[in-house]
C-alpha cells in the first residue's frame, strides 16, 4: 500500500509530506475522480520512462554497502536482487534476443516445472542471470540498457501497440499498456521497495510520482467498476 500524502498546513501550498515524513514537491490536494484520470500518451510514457530510470539509478548510487543485502517485501528477493530483476528487465528490451531468451519455454522450464507462474519464472531467471553479480555492475549494466530499452519501447509503431494479447494477471491488454505504462510503473513500484526496506528517503513530485499513483488508481477504478 502507497503511504498517504498530507497536504501542507498552510492552504494546501508548499510540500507536502508523506506520513514517514518523506517530502512531496508541488502537491495539489484537490480530488480527480480517478475513472477520469487521462490517459498516458506514447510521447508522455517516453518522459516518465526516463524521469524513472534516473530516479531510480540516483537511490542505487546512494545505497551502502549493506542495504544491498537487506531484505525486501518481495520475499524471494532481497535488495540487491531486485534490483537485478530491474536491469533483467531493462536488458530484455535492449536486445530483443535477450527477450527472446527470457520468454523461451526451454530457459524458462525449470521454473515452470518448480511451480513458477510465467512472468515470475522470467523475474527469476533475470535475478538468477546476475547471481553474483556486485552491486557496481549491476549500476553499470543499468546505465546501459535502461536508456537503449525505453528507446526500443519508444520505437514501437502504433499498429503494434495496438494490438490486444491475454497476460498473466492482466488480462486482455494492449501490447502499449506494456511498453508504455508497465515496465515504468514496475520500476516505480521496485523504487519504494527499496526505500521502505533502507529507510532512505523517496524522491517523490506531484508531477512524476503523483501522475504515476493517479495512473495506478485509474486502473484499479475501471477494474473494480463492474464489482460496485
Amino acid at each position: 500500500m502507497v503511504e498517504s500524502m498530507e497536504a501542507s498546513p498552510v492552504n494546501g501550498s508548499g510540500p507536502a509530506t508523506l506520513a514517514s515524513g518523506h517530502a512531496v514537491q508541488d502537491h495539489d490536494s484537490g480530488l480527480v475522480d480517478a475513472a477520469n484520470v487521462p490517459a498516458l500518451g506514447h510521447d508522455e510514457a517516453a518522459s516518465m520512462a526516463t524521469v524513472e530510470l534516473d530516479r531510480f539509478l540516483t537511490a542505487l548510487d546512494e545505497l551502502s554497502p549493506d542495504d544491498w543485502r537487506l531484505p525486501t517485501v518481495c520475499a524471494l528477493w532481497n535488495v540487491q536482487e531486485i534490483v537485478a530483476h530491474v536491469v533483467g528487465a531493462a536488458a530484455s528490451y535492449a536486445r530483443w534476443s535477450e527477450f527472446a531468451r527470457q520468454w523461451n519455454p526451454r530457459v524458462q522450464w525449470p521454473y515452470r516445472r518448480a511451480g513458477f507462474a510465467t512472468l515470475d519464472a522470467i523475474n527469476q531467471i533475470q535475478v538468477d542471470d546476475r547471481d553474483g553479480a556486485r552491486p557496481d555492475q549491476l549500476i553499470a549494466e543499468l546505465r546501459t540498457v535502461g536508456p537503449r530499452a525505453i528507446a526500443t519501447r519508444n520505437r514501437v509503431p502504433a499498429a503494434v501497440r495496438a494490438i490486444r494479447m491475454p497476460m498473466p494477471v492482466l488480462g486482455v491488454v494492449p501490447i502499449g499498456y506494456l511498453t508504455d505504462l508497465i515496465y515504468t510503473r514496475d520500476m516505480w513500484v521496485h523504487r519504494l521497495d527499496l526505500a521502505r526496506a533502507t529507510g532512505r528517503p523517496m524522491t517523490l513530485t506531484t508531477a512524476h510520482d503523483g501522475r504515476m499513483i493517479a495512473m495506478m488508481m485509474h486502473d484499479l477504478a475501471l477494474a473494480l467498476a463492474p464489482r460496485l
